[in-house]
């Protein structure tokens, strides 16, 4: 299974007011574990009623409402839940499955991280990107200079950072117009202008 999802935009491409998409049809057979992508976990019980807190491993976890079933790893491949509830509370899902009715029956649950097709993953708009198709993306310059590969991105509230670690150190590359000419997906491998100062850290 591969890492948990993240939407990275660019500057000049912000983040669409509504992120969700029309729901498409999901199979309730297990897909392989490849084609599935970590989404979050199960924190805990909320209230009394059934429900429990999901902790989003993505920064629209509105996707989560889109959704009717997510899968748990379990010994013989994974297991699918389906939702009865969703709704989105704080920082956190609060949902119930079919599968979990009770307290009793979400202790087994507990923790358990929580995965969905990537064929399911809502589509992006021009100039974003999930995390798991830019960690281990290689960073070389337009003057063929490599520095390294994406190790993590984060965002500083303006635009995205790309952490690039190679040769010992690493450098923290913005998402703007101006330093990142290209990604390329298929390659691996995106090209960065080195501004005046840029690579001083």
């Amino acid at each position: 299974a591969r890492a948990a999802v993240l939407r990275n935009q660019s500057a000049s491409s912000p983040m669409p007011a509504d992120g969700r998409m029309q729901r498409r049809f999901m199979s309730t057979l297990s897909p392989k574990k490849d084609d599935m992508i970590l989404i979050g976990k199960i924190a805990g019980a909320f209230g009394i009623r059934g429900e429990m807190k999901i902790y989003p491993m993505t920064n629209d976890p509105e996707m989560f409402l889109d959704f009717h079933e997510l899968f748990v790893k379990g010994a013989k491949g994974y297991e699918a839940l389906h939702f009865t509830k969703s709704r989105l509370h704080k920082n956190v899902v609060v949902a119930g499955f079919t599968e979990i009715p009770d307290m009793e029956a979400l202790n087994a649950y507990l923790g358990r991280e929580l995965y969905v097709p990537e064929s399911e993953l809502p589509a992006l708009e021009e100039g974003e990107s999930y995390l798991y198709k830019l960690l281990g993306m290689k960073v070389v310059t337009d003057n063929g200079d490599e520095l390294g590969e994406i190790v993590d991105v984060f965002d500083n509230g303006a635009h995205s950072i790309y952490v690039v670690r190679g040769e010992g150190r690493e450098v923290m590359i913005p998402s703007i117009e101006s330093v990142v000419l290209n990604k390329d997906p298929v390659e691996k491998r995106m090209t960065i202008h080195v501004l005046p100062g840029l690579l001083d850290q």
